[in-house]
């Protein structure tokens, strides 16, 4: 973990909160490296091609403020992802507005399904009030997110989102790794700094919106257990795992953990996105939740995350 301990065998949801990365090097390669970049690719991530190996689930390869903004707002809008932009709309010569060249109008696909985007946020809401994310909420709108730190205090995130905006907060030099091990007398780490900056952007960003939680799925997740891929000690080679009749409560939510960027004086970037319109509510009551799962009530408001 983020303190150097270990604590043996426990849930994703733990190892979340507790920035466990020997879980989530595990989990990389039960389900295999090759898949987790492609699913990091669906979510807009954009990371090199190189050949994904374990510590890929750990967000090992470089990544943007943007991007991760962007792929945490998939979760808050129920698993479906929207393109970035910039433009949202230009104004013609006589005040009139170009409605024909599609400004504005966000490019989006799904995906997850809904049951694994709440799930995700199901996870992450906890990290928000008890985990490494703890702090970074405004108290009324419910929010979720995780913290990242890099080798070295080299970077250091909070990715998160509410029902309505995602924002990513990093902390690094734009130049190169450069410890920040004295920045006002401590450490930076996603908990010291990104959460205390992400906390003041967004309750100054959601003051006026409206208060929404996070909404339910249609259906809830499945739960499989997993045949660990064939892994040793003296390399990795995988083998696609096999699948049994549900029966355990293995999640299947993935999360970020060490981000590394390219980063000379520090500096604070945050990137915020709007997530896309949001999705329809579900009209029929849902099917009542897993026994292990704990929901957060309302409310809420949103963007990037790692692990701590």
């Amino acid at each position: 973990t983020y303190g150097n301990d270990y604590q043996g065998s426990i849930s994703l949801t733990r190892a979340t909160l507790s920035s466990d990365n020997t879980v989530y090097a595990q989990l990389t390669l039960d389900v295999g490296p090759r898949y987790v970049w492609q699913m990091a690719h669906r979510l807009g991530v954009h990371m090199s091609p190189d050949i994904p190996v374990a510590s890929i689930g750990l967000g090992s390869l470089a990544v943007s403020p943007l991007d991760m903004a962007a792929a945490y707002a998939t979760f808050a809008a129920m698993g479906v992802y929207a393109k970035p932009m910039a433009i949202t709309k230009v104004i013609l010569p006589g005040n009139k507005v170009d409605k024909d060249s599609g400004w504005g109008k966000s490019q989006t696909k799904r995906a997850l399904s809904e049951a694994v985007a709440w799930k995700v946020t199901d996870v992450l809401r906890q990290n928000a009030l008890y985990g490494t994310g703890a702090g970074s909420g405004d108290g009324l709108h419910p929010n979720a997110g995780k913290t990242g730190t890099t080798e070295n205090h080299a970077d250091a995130w909070f990715d998160g989102y509410t029902r309505q905006l995602s924002t990513g907060v990093w902390m690094g030099y734009p130049k190169g790794e450069i410890p920040m091990l004295n920045v006002h007398g401590q450490e930076v780490a996603g908990a010291t700094f990104p959460v205390p900056i992400w906390h003041e952007y967004m309750a100054a960003a959601l003051y006026h919106n409206k208060v929404l939680g996070f909404e339910l799925p249609k259906a809830y997740p499945s739960y499989h257990s997993i045949t660990r891929g064939n892994y040793g000690s003296l390399g990795y080679v995988y083998t696609a795992p096999t699948y049994t009749a549900p029966t355990t409560t293995t999640a299947t939510s993935s999360t970020p953990s060490k981000l590394r960027t390219q980063t000379t004086t520090p500096s604070r970037q945050t990137t915020t996105r709007a997530t896309p319109p949001a999705p329809k509510t579900t009209a029929s009551a849902p099917p009542p939740p897993p026994p292990d799962t704990t929901t957060v009530a309302p409310p809420t408001t949103t963007t990037d995350p790692a692990t701590q």
